[in-house]
């Protein structure tokens, strides 16, 4: 059975109404 893939690299909405920078591992502190 194959791993589950992450999304790819990119700006995601956050739980605040901004958008959070998403490396393709894991949320960064950068928000836009």
């Amino acid at each position: 059975m194959p791993a589950r893939q992450a999304p790819p690299p990119g700006w995601y909405p956050d739980q605040f109404g901004t958008q959070r920078w998403w490396d393709g591992q894991q949320f960064t502190q950068a928000t836009q």
